[in-house]
């Protein structure tokens, strides 16, 4: 599953995989975030006046 950064969604793509683990039983559920920069900022990984390449 990719979990979305927006604010609006929850998974950005996944929702079956979800389901299917869900109904399966599952104790833990893997799942990937991809960080833009503002993430970063917040949780102090980069500072706030540093935009680093490639990085939203």
């Amino acid at each position: 599953m990719l979990l979305s950064y927006d604010n609006y969604e929850t998974l950005t793509d996944g929702w079956h995989r979800l389901h299917s683990y869900m109904r399966d039983g599952a104790d833990e559920i893997p799942a990937l975030f991809y960080p833009l920069s503002h993430h970063l900022v917040a949780c102090g990984i980069i500072p706030a006046t540093s935009p680093q390449p490639g990085m939203q």
